[in-house]
């Protein structure tokens, strides 16, 4: 069997880049935005043309982060990806957040202006859910993109990630008095 190789299919991805802003500043943008909050250190960017305004140097780097994957997962080349929502998040001690996913979104991105070790990590879930019962802890000598039932994204301030929308998802229990905070966005392919 000296042929042998293995052929990734149905595969998922995550894309781990850095952003070239004042991670500064905008934190400072995303906490003035914030003492405005409807909802529970969450604020929706959409909502308000002001803050969309606001934060328009963060959506042209994301924007392009986001086309430059659009290419890579070879879409057609007349198609782009558009930013069809994105909000705020602030997450302090002891803050988690449920599994969910995005799946009216290609693409879920999730850019950390401001994250201090050990804030917690988003956890990405594999989406074959068949898999935990297949493999078996004690049989798994390292766990790779073919064994592993979640996938851990540890949190950087400057750090941008982007997985498939329809990946579950998460912030994992902030076990400490660390900070972090996050813009998400959710972009889907259009004409």
């Amino acid at each position: 069997m000296k042929d042998q190789k293995i052929n990734n299919i149905f595969s998922s991805f995550v894309i781990e880049k850095e952003l070239n802003l004042d991670h500064d500043r905008v934190t400072d943008k995303c906490a003035d935005a914030l003492e405005t909050a409807d909802d529970y250190k969450q604020k929706n960017i959409f909502h308000n043309p002001k803050l969309v305004t606001e934060f328009n140097e963060v959506f042209d780097q994301v924007n392009k982060i986001a086309n430059e994957a659009h290419k890579l997962l070879q879409y057609k080349q007349n198609t782009k990806q558009i930013c069809i929502d994105a909000w705020i998040n602030d997450y302090g001690s002891y803050n988690i957040s449920m599994p969910h996913q995005h799946p009216t979104a290609d693409l879920a991105i999730v850019y950390f202006p401001y994250a201090q070790e050990g804030c917690g990590n988003l956890q990405l879930l594999n989406p074959n859910s068949k898999l935990q019962y297949v493999i078996h802890d004690e049989m798994v000598e390292s766990w790779n993109n073919y064994n592993s039932f979640t996938w851990d994204i540890v949190p950087k301030t400057g750090k941008v990630v982007i997985f498939p929308g329809y990946l579950i998802h998460y912030v994992k229990h902030n076990k400490s008095n660390k900070q972090r905070v996050s813009i998400a966005f959710n972009y889907r392919a259009s004409w």
